[in-house]
């Protein structure tokens, strides 16, 4: 059953409502920093905004999507691109996809480790780990809460991420949970975090 069978053809109409172009903007900016021809990988990759733009750039870029409604939307999307001949398009639950040899230079998670309760997510970050080279980039673009800020500040954010979580338990069936800290995931899983945007 494709849970994003009904919010998958608004959902960057969602995103937009939601937080401008706040998520579009999110998607490609760690992308900036990569040059072409570096193989790239995107888990779960929705309508796909970051993938066509890493193309556009030269990369080789490879996209794992399990909703299938998302991938139609994806595809048409490269398709006016017309970037499809630099895309591989893999249709299936991440969990199952392999790349054997670890062979990405960067793998890429947007706002997609946030599909998962706790335990799942840190074995969706572990596999995202396992598909990259030997000292591959692993960029993640999520909500995160501030380091530095005040109190009202963090519960803003909280509140403002819950709203989401909640719309997408009751429309995708997806867990709510609290925001995660992914620099301390990714420590915990012998990463050195090089970079955090805001």
């Amino acid at each position: 059953m494709d849970k994003y069978r009904f919010i998958g053809p608004v959902y960057n109409d969602l995103c937009h409502m939601y937080a401008g172009k706040a998520i579009s903007d999110c998607r490609i900016s760690m992308l900036n920093e990569l040059g072409p021809e570096k193989h790239i990988l995107f888990a779960g990759v929705g309508h796909g905004d970051d993938a066509i733009y890493a193309a556009k750039t030269g990369a080789r870029v490879t996209v794992v999507e399990l909703s299938h409604t998302m991938m139609q939307a994806f595809k048409r999307n490269c398709e006016r691109a017309k970037v499809n001949e630099r895309i591989t398009m893999v249709e299936s639950d991440f969990f199952k996809f392999d790349s054997k040899a670890g062979q990405f230079d960067v793998v890429v998670a947007n706002f997609f480790l946030n599909i998962f309760d706790l335990e799942n997510m840190k074995k969706a970050l572990s596999h995202l780990v396992a598909q990259g080279k030997p000292g591959a980039q692993i960029i993640i673009g999520d909500f995160i809460l501030p380091s530095k800020k005040g109190v009202v500040s963090r519960f803003f954010i909280s509140t403002y991420w819950y709203l989401a979580n909640i719309l997408f338990y009751v429309l995708a069936k997806n867990p709510i949970h609290p925001v995660y800290d992914y620099p301390k995931y990714m420590s915990e899983l012998g990463l050195h975090v090089k970079n955090i945007k805001y």
